[in-house]
């Protein structure tokens, strides 16, 4: 039998994938040759609250509304082999001109959605500033009850 499908790689992510022959146009030969443009990342100095937490699926939800379709700096903070640490700025932030710390990052650990991630972060005392900032959002998200701290003070002994 022949088949009525092509294995192709997206140049924008890097993926392959089995996609039907009338869904294929040809690609302008200047692209041919372009790696995937996506790389593999992370947020930098926080991790979001664990999976099997009541709080993920709106840990997750508040990223993708404050990430997702916008046009955003990604500073590189670190790198760890091909996976870039990154912290998230939105330049429509007017804070964020002033203070490099103001950052999606912070954000979400303000709202308990994230912790300070000092296990994973070696590089974490290397920004003092930004660790000055992250620890003032926890205290801010414990007071203010938010997040994974509804209920008090849950954070892991870390």
């Amino acid at each position: 039998p022949l088949k009525k499908e092509a294995e192709v790689t997206f140049i924008d992510y890097g993926n392959q994938d089995t996609v039907p022959f009338k869904d294929i146009r040809p690609l302008d030969p200047k692209f041919r040759s372009l790696p995937g443009q996506a790389q593999d990342a992370r947020l930098s100095f926080v991790k979001l609250v664990d999976p099997n937490s009541e709080y993920y699926s709106e840990a997750l939800d508040r990223f993708k509304s404050l990430a997702e379709g916008r046009k955003l700096i990604a500073n590189v903070d670190a790198r760890e082999g091909q996976l870039l640490h990154l912290r998230l700025i939105d330049p429509s932030d007017p804070a964020s001109a002033s203070d490099p710390t103001v950052c999606i990052n912070a954000d979400l650990v303000r709202e308990g959605l994230a912790s300070v991630d000092r296990k994973g972060c070696r590089y974490l005392q290397s920004y003092p500033v930004m660790l000055k900032r992250l620890q003032d959002s926890v205290a801010g998200a414990k007071r203010d009850r938010l997040g994974m701290f509804e209920l008090g003070d849950v954070e892991e002994d870390e």
